[in-house]
């Protein structure tokens, strides 16, 4: 409901510091209560009988009231843009690890990506949170993570290394030229993810060893 006050002297205004959230109101020295007419005004009547106190309070909730919905929607504003980590509620399981080729960890090993989204807009970060140590059989293995944005239908693939990098030279293996995290324009939208395992083969394309690969949705803003 808007309210108006046809006459000058009655005129306030209020504005919200977006940084804090705070209202602050103004008003002329009339709108306080040294009205003539006062008797014409029956918001401010008690002025002039003497019931200062209680205009005092009503003049501060009618404020509060107006201001209210517009420092509530600064201070949302303000937290949606929070940047959110999504971790995949799937984990992509890698295997088995058999022989002098393995690497350490097990027979199975799950390998977390979360997605970070909030950063820019349309934009999803994936990256692997717990790097394995490294071990010089990793130089062989890395990690693909397959994305398609269910509202628009834009697909892609992002290859990420899910281990520290140790004294290979970047560039030595493919995977040591990896990042551990990458941003992704997928748009705005829920975003299906899915995360495979490969391991590069001598003279052969490389195979793709999950057992079971990671998957969930991340959305986009």
């Amino acid at each position: 409901m808007n309210t108006q006050f046809s006459r000058p002297e009655l005129v306030c205004s209020a504005t919200v510091d977006r940084a804090s959230g705070v209202g602050v109101a103004t008003a002329p020295d009339a709108a306080r209560g040294r009205i003539s007419d006062a008797g014409h005004d029956p918001l401010f009547r008690e002025f002039d009988s003497g019931k200062d106190r209680m205009s005092r309070t009503r003049w501060t909730i009618l404020i509060a009231a107006l201001i209210a919905p517009s420092a509530l929607g600064s201070a949302m504003g303000t937290a949606t843009a929070a940047p959110m980590v999504t971790p995949l509620p799937i984990p992509v399981v890698s295997g088995p690890e058999l022989g002098p080729g393995a690497v350490p960890g097990g027979l199975l090993q799950a390998i977390s990506v979360v997605g970070t989204t909030g950063e820019q807009p349309g934009t999803v970060t994936f990256a692997v949170p717990a790097p394995a140590p490294y071990h010089y059989q990793y130089s062989y293995r890395w990690i693909t993570v397959h994305w398609q944005n269910l509202s628009s239908g834009a697909a892609g693939t992002v290859d990420l290394r899910h281990w520290n990098d140790g004294a290979i030279p970047s560039g030595e293996q493919y995977a040591a030229s990896l990042p551990t995290s990458a941003p992704v324009a997928t748009g705005p939208g829920p975003v299906l993810v899915t995360v495979t395992h490969n391991r590069a083969q001598y003279q052969a394309p490389p195979q793709s060893n999950a057992v079971i690969p990671g998957a969930g949705i991340v959305s986009a803003v």
